[in-house]
């Protein structure tokens, strides 16, 4: 026991030799102790309990700047009591003004006129019911002895209810900066402000726990005030993710509480392959029709018009090139333009995949891996001196993905040759999608120069590569851009204006960002942006219903203008808002190419594409959406299932009624045969 004590007493003095210490170099500093006791303006929160007090923390600390020095001073509660706290610390005591920053920050700075550098962290730590300790900053002018403190900071909450046990993490994100390095100002009242510093700043943030799943309860991200509109991603244990996104901008003040709702609980499945165009259901509903051999169902007629098909024969074989050229040849080092083979081999590999999926006879598995292993090993590249490559990255990557999801479990196909078409894939199809979205076609043009058709096809093709890859970053991306992105490829560009009342009564029609240029570019939206669509329904993530089903509206539109029931258009005029194109002042280098559209284009007016089935097909049977809503979807997928009055389907690539050019290639089709489910 003595010693012990003896041990006690060593210690103890220690200590009190340690604090003589520091406040001897303190006071050599010019620093004197200080106190001050801290108190919370309504509703400033340091940490929440039950939701709603406030309270300081055992263990918080401060920093202290005076206007003599600016220097940082970490200030130390001796004492908490709720919501009042008293802090000391060493400062210049001949300041006449003092300024304080929770948490303590060893790295911010203060200097005149009482501007404070903070930096709020993006990684978060979770803590259920609540935000993790210091992350809400809170500022105060000295009053006296006295501190107020004020956050700066706006609170988003979340909550993972009990059935949801997989989830590793959530992330915000916004246009606007979220965290990162920022300045907070104080008025000539005291009050302050914070904005970020835009070459510091973070627009996604996370919280997580160590990799560990998040308990079911309330979640807090800390974030800074702004026009907000967010993005909730969800990434799960199993290597999934799905995401919502806010239906508008918010505008958030500091010490405000955005309750966000629940964790969607649907969300990215990437569990039960194939799930890009096609699914398992709609293979078995095919097999189900092929047995029963029923002349007058059109999933049968469909399917022996598909069998037929140029480009489903299992004798097809590659003809690949080391340089696709898409666009103008020059510095390419080929004579000519020859995207072509690879839109007829793209369009075969996926017919003779699905051939397989549907008979089983491996011939047809075996042909399409030899055309992707061919263009494999002999392909380096996409090139052109324009961009148009970018078109054929787009729509025949579309194709590449679905059809080699479809094959990916076929034992026929080598695991080693499957890993280079993967590497193969990155390196030539995703890296021209990726740029063209991210840059909107390059930095000489504004995010609307390229039309809806070619941002929507390199998305589908991120979309079915994505899947096939089960690449989530890849399909997170898609899922942004089209909900919210700034280029043409998203929803409320593709579609500017929102859906007006059918002057004859039946639903809602909205015009595309094309429907003024030509019909044949008009059909396209409808039909490429029916299949990426349809992908993202089969993971999960809902696309058709988006902004009140807008994607509807649009079809209605276009087929409304285009179907030709008994070979007679069904209207003269078309509900039109004049739209610019590219006008001047739009951010191109080139403005002389700015167009005006006041009416809807009769160029191309009847153009027929294989996509009305698809649409039909999800609105009625899937979303229960009444007959007058889906009239002229309906109208155009009639048409298609007959061909010269005789039952076929409404076909793919190969079918004549496309012709046999590159607009053949621009969508999968066989939607009669792969989604009619009935009248």
């Amino acid at each position: 026991m003595k010693y012990k004590a003896m041990i006690f007493m060593a210690v103890l003095l220690c200590m009190i030799l340690q604090s003589c210490e520091i406040v001897q170099i303190s006071q050599s500093l010019g620093l004197e102790k200080m106190t001050f006791t801290s108190d919370l303006q309504p509703d400033t929160r340091t940490s929440l309990v039950d939701g709603k007090k406030v309270h300081w923390t055992e263990g918080d600390a401060i920093s202290i700047f005076d206007n003599s020095s600016w220097s940082n001073s970490r200030f130390a509660a001796e004492s908490v009591s709720g919501n009042k706290a008293t802090f000391s610390g060493f400062t210049k005591a001949d300041a006449t003004e003092y300024y304080a920053l929770y948490p303590y920050q060893e790295g911010s700075l203060c200097e005149s006129p009482a501007t404070i550098t903070v930096r709020l962290p993006g990684s978060q730590r979770a803590v259920p019911g609540t935000f993790d300790t210091g992350l809400n900053i809170g500022v105060a002018k000295a009053e006296g002895g006295n501190l107020f403190f004020r956050n700066v900071c706006a609170l988003v909450k979340v909550a993972v209810s009990v059935d949801i046990t997989d989830i590793v993490s959530l992330s915000l994100s916004s246009s606007c900066p979220l965290a990162g390095d920022m300045k907070i100002v104080f008025d000539d009242a005291g009050n302050p402000s914070m904005t970020p510093v835009s070459s510091a700043s973070v627009k996604e943030i996370s919280i997580s726990n160590d990799g560990n799943p998040l308990s079911p309860g309330a979640y807090y991200f800390v974030i800074a005030p702004g026009d907000h509109k967010f993005t909730l991603r969800v990434r799960l244990s199993d290597g999934g993710m799905y995401s919502r996104t806010s239906a508008s901008v918010l505008t958030i003040a500091a010490n405000q509480i955005i309750n966000s709702g629940n964790v969607p609980s649907r969300g990215v499945s990437l569990k039960v392959h194939p799930c890009a165009l096609v699914n398992s259901s709609d293979l078995e509903r095919v097999r189900a029709a092929v047995a029963a051999a029923d002349e007058a169902d059109p999933v049968y007629a469909a399917y022996k018009s598909f069998c037929n098909n140029t480009y489903a024969q299992s004798s097809r074989t590659a003809k690949p090139v080391a340089t696709i050229v898409r666009g103008d040849v020059k510095g390419t080092g080929v004579e000519k333009e020859n995207y072509m083979n690879i839109a007829r081999d793209a369009a075969a590999a996926f017919q003779l995949a699905l051939r397989w999926q549907i008979t089983g006879d491996t011939s047809y598995a075996d042909a399409a891996v030899g055309i992707l292993n061919a263009w494999v090993d002999v392909c380096t590249q996409i090139n052109a001196n324009d961009n148009n490559q970018y078109l054929c990255a787009g729509f025949q990557g579309h194709a590449l993905g679905n059809a080699a999801e479809l094959l990916r479990d076929y034992e026929g196909w080598a695991a080693a040759d499957q890993d280079d078409f993967k590497t193969w894939l990155r390196n030539v199809w995703i890296a021209k999608n990726e740029w063209f979205i991210d840059t909107h076609g390059g930095p000489n043009n504004c995010p609307l120069h390229y039309w809806s058709n070619w941002e929507l096809a390199n998305l589908a093709s991120m979309l079915a590569i994505g899947i096939y890859l089960e690449d989530t970053d890849l399909i997170n991306k898609v899922y942004v851009n089209f909900s919210e992105g700034a280029g043409s490829g998203c929803i409320d560009n593709m579609i500017p204006y929102e859906p007006v009342p059918d002057p004859d009564g039946y639903g809602m029609l909205a015009q595309s960002m094309e429907s003024g240029r030509d019909q044949g570019h008009g059909t396209l939206v409808a039909s490429i942006c029916a299949e990426l669509c349809q992908m993202a329904w089969n993971i999960g993530l809902d696309f058709w219903g988006m902004k009140g089903s807008k994607v509807l509206s649009m079809c209605e539109y276009t087929a409304k203008y285009n179907v030709k029931p008994d070979g007679e258009y069904i209207c003269t005029t078309m509900p039109f808002t004049p739209y610019s194109y590219c006008p001047s002042g739009c951010g191109c280098a080139n403005h002389s190419h700015g167009k005006e559209h006041t009416a809807v284009s009769e160029t191309g007016r009847g153009t027929v594409r294989p996509c009305w089935d698809l649409i039909y097909s999800h609105y009625r049977h899937i979303r229960n959406e009444s007959a007058d809503n889906l009239h002229y979807v309906k109208l155009f997928a009639d048409q298609l299932r007959s061909n010269g009055g005789v039952l076929t389907g409404d076909g793919g690539p190969g079918d004549s009624r496309y012709g046999t050019n590159s607009g053949a290639f621009d969508q999968l089709g066989w939607g009669t045969m792969l989604f009619y489910r009935g009248e």
